[in-house]
């Protein structure tokens, strides 16, 4: 056993202090809150797959647009983690790419990143 650690009889409970990431407390006029519980997260990248094509010349109807379609799923996620505020749930897309990434190009692919709990 580490000279650092205790034993587990000589334990009787554990405090982590740290300040809150978010603006819960804040909101509250709180300074200070109890942890009384703890969320597992999950992170996910997602890739898209469409079929790239130019701008100007494929019609609408004919598109299949890889970002147009993570697009939706990232409205389906938002709107799925607002269902259920009672549950804490929440989701956000933190990065999203669109290949291959020229302006008058549909894109071909789309990838993101989905960090939720």
């Amino acid at each position: 056993m580490s000279a650092a650690t205790y034993r587990p009889q000589d334990v009787a409970g554990y405090v982590e202090v740290h300040i809150e990431p978010g603006p819960v407390l804040e909101a509250k006029g709180q300074p200070l809150g109890v942890v009384t519980g703890i969320f597992g997260q999950s992170r996910l990248r997602v890739t898209v797959s469409g079929e790239a094509g130019h701008a100007g010349t494929v019609p609408m109807g004919l598109r299949h647009d890889a970002l147009a379609g993570a697009a939706e799923m990232t409205l389906a996620l938002e709107a799925i983690a607002r269902e259920h505020p009672d549950d804490g749930m929440v989701g956000t897309v933190g990065r999203m790419e669109a290949l291959p990434g020229a302006v008058n190009i549909i894109p071909g692919s789309a990838a993101f990143t989905i960090d939720m709990r």
